[in-house]
């Protein structure tokens, strides 16, 4: 009865005479008797409310958050938009466009002179350089696909960049070029970091369709080494900022539990800490070494680059001496940190000591992606290597960031973000945001939203998204261009939060 070219006849509905239906935006009469139909003229007056501009939560909304590498100030994405924002002091301030864009995977420069982000202002992902009182910069054309994980080097132009085509690139941002170092047939790379001295990348890199192994990159030459073997699912890595470990966390402890219900086996606690030491003959720092009554024990001077010498004759230090890496061997070398095994989502070292996180085992009632869960279950944990001591420092944790420095660490908690000393358990008091007990204040971030920008961004973002990651290259013989063109005029139609996701639909 009706032959519509671009969009679907809708919603049928008749008086037992005529037939009225939805066709995109509009409405539609069709007459059986004539089989004729028209399009019905609807003068609506409506302010659509909707629309129009508002203020929104910002710790509602919170996404990713990166510390400073001094640790005064933490950059924050909420709903899409950046901002940084001193702990406690001085004004917040909003970075890159207002509306429309969606900025993410925010990280400091090394010298915290700017940051690199995630944007994707024209329509596909990629970065962009945020400096005070400079105008932003965005590189282009660069082919990075899909951004995943991003970080950046203790000093210099670079900037390591993971995506979903499972590759990892090195990417200068003063030159606007990019270097492919690494890829994976089986899995994304995830969980980059930079060595202290900035010559080495490590990762978790997929070696089978089963299996990750910690991998190191020489940025240098692009030389890759795996430093575990493709025997178990090893992740997360992280470097001991003095150069002398390599930490990371692995599911290979296999201690069966059986089921309360069911005569069956699992491993709800297959996951612990571990290390490598980089160089051949340095010792395991687990094995207690030996100290007099006042509690120092014998060590080495820590190790210093030479210095330079500059045209005045005058010496210039040349940054962090390069780390001793003895690659041969260095399999054999791991050693489990001494905690119970458990679930642990990140492991990071600062100076003489180890933190991770743990979470209990819970059901799975009540803990879909909509409703959020009961809140922060995570436990912030630390080791302490001089005292061969493992202890908790504070609960109900989601997840945790350090400063380049080591000096701060802030965590959220739910929807709040506290800033403390790194490895030092933080007070128990919670009486509002202050600098005294930690928490951040996140009614200062104020969030505008203007809700057509927002869905024109987000339509935008979901047919990427679908391109980027669907299952056929062809997109099973669709033409995806033409899909965008046909429905993206529909997006400035949308009048409520309902009717755009009846659109994606």
């Amino acid at each position: 009865h009706t032959d519509h070219d671009e969009y679907y006849a809708r919603f049928a509905k008749t008086d037992g005479d005529r037939i009225v239906y939805q066709h995109a935006a509009e409405i539609w009469l069709h007459d059986p008797t004539s089989d004729e139909g028209h399009r019905v003229e609807v003068d609506l007056h409506s302010p659509r409310v909707q629309r129009s501009r508002k203020f929104v939560a910002a710790d509602r909304y919170l996404g990713d958050f990166a510390l400073h590498p001094a640790g005064h100030t933490v950059a924050l994405e909420t709903r899409g938009k950046l901002f940084t924002m001193p702990l406690w002091e001085q004004a917040v301030r909003q970075h890159g466009r207002t509306d429309g864009v969606r900025y993410r995977l925010a990280a400091w420069v090394g010298d915290g002179s700017s940051m690199v982000v995630v944007s994707d202002e024209g329509g596909e992902d990629g970065l962009e350089v945020h400096k005070a009182g400079e105008a932003r910069r965005r590189l282009e054309p660069l082919d990075l696909g899909c951004i995943t994980d991003m970080a950046t080097p203790p000093e210099g132009p670079s900037v390591a960049v993971a995506n979903h085509r499972h590759e990892l690139h090195l990417v200068d941002i003063e030159a606007e070029t990019s270097r492919l170092l690494d890829r994976s047939e089986h899995g994304a790379l995830d969980g980059v970091v930079w060595s202290p001295d900035g010559r080495w990348l490590a990762y978790s890199f997929a070696t089978t369709a089963r299996t990750r192994s910690i991998k190191l990159c020489e940025v240098a030459t692009g030389a890759t080494h795996l430093v575990t073997k493709p025997e178990f699912r090893d992740v997360h890595p992280s470097w001991d900022p003095e150069g002398k470990f390599l930490y990371f966390l692995s599911y290979r402890v296999f201690d069966p539990v059986y089921d309360s219900l069911y005569f069956d086996l699992g491993f709800p606690r297959a996951i612990r800490p571990y290390l490598v030491t980089l160089s051949a003959d340095e010792p395991s720092p687990f094995v207690p070494k030996p100290r007099g009554m006042g509690g120092a024990a014998s060590k080495a001077a820590p190790q210093k680059a030479p210095a330079e010498t500059n045209a005045e004759g005058k010496e210039e230090p040349t940054g962090p001496a390069p780390l001793r890496i003895d690659l041969d061997g260095i399999s054999e070398r791991i050693v489990p940190v001494p905690v119970p095994e458990g679930r642990y989502s990140q492991v990071v070292g600062i100076k003489g000591k180890i933190l991770f996180t743990s979470w209990p085992v819970q059901g799975s009632l009540g803990r879909d992606s909509f409703s959020g869960g009961p809140g922060p279950r995570g436990t912030l944990e630390v080791y302490d290597l001089a005292e061969q001591r493992h202890d908790v420092l504070v609960a109900g944790i989601s997840v945790f960031k350090i400063s380049r420095d080591s000096q701060t660490l802030a965590y959220r908690s739910g929807r709040r973000l506290r800033a403390v000393k790194a490895g030092e358990k933080p007070p128990d008091n919670d009486d509002g945001a202050s600098r005294r007990n930690g928490w951040l204040d996140l009614d200062r971030v104020r969030v505008s939203v203007d809700p057509g920008s927002e869905w024109m961004q987000m339509f935008k973002e979901a047919w990427r998204l679908q391109r980027d990651h669907f299952w056929a290259e062809d997109m099973s013989g669709v033409d995806w261009w033409l899909v965008l063109d046909r429905y993206l005029p529909l997006v400035g139609k949308v009048a409520t939060r309902l009717e755009f996701s009846d659109l994606m639909w």
